[in-house]
C-alpha cells in the first residue's frame, strides 16, 4: 500500500474532526504506539481517502450571490504540488488549497466547503 495515494495522517485527522466521515479503502490505524496505513478493519481510526475518494464528495459547484463557482484540479509539476478550489472566469478563485499531496488539498477544500456552507459560515 503506497502512503502517496491516500491523505496524510494530518489531513485524515483533520477530515475527522470536522466532522466529515467517509468510507473509504483504507484506513489510518493505531499500531502499538504509532499510526499505519491498512486496509479497512476493527481498529481503523481515521479514514484515509484516495485523490478519486476525497475528490467524489466535493459539490460540483458553490453558489455565492448571484455566482457561481465550479471545482478545479490543476496538477503543477514545476513545483510539485496540486492546488484545487473553486474557481469561476470572472473573479476566480473562491477558495483554492494547495499541497504536495492531492488527497490532502481536496480534504482542506472539503473542510472549507463545510464551514462555508454551515449556518454561521457565511
Amino acid at each position: 500500500m503506497n502512503p502517496k495515494n491516500y491523505a496524510s495522517l494530518r489531513s485524515s485527522q483533520s477530515l475527522f474532526e470536522a466532522g466529515i466521515i467517509l468510507d473509504t479503502e483504507a484506513y489510518w490505524c493505531l499500531v502499538g504506539k504509532e499510526f499505519q496505513l491498512k486496509e479497512k478493519d476493527n481498529i481503523s481510526v481515521y479514514p484515509a481517502p484516495t485523490m478519486y475518494e476525497a475528490w467524489e464528495q466535493l459539490p460540483v459547484s458553490v453558489i455565492t450571490g448571484c455566482m457561481g463557482f465550479f471545482r478545479t484540479f490543476c496538477d503543477s509539476d514545476k513545483i510539485g504540488r496540486c492546488l484545487v478550489g473553486y474557481k469561476n472566469s470572472i473573479s476566480g478563485y473562491l477558495y483554492s488549497a494547495e499541497k504536495e499531496n492531492p488527497a490532502d488539498a481536496i480534504i482542506d477544500l472539503l473542510i472549507w466547503n463545510k464551514e462555508y456552507n454551515s449556518p454561521d459560515g457565511r
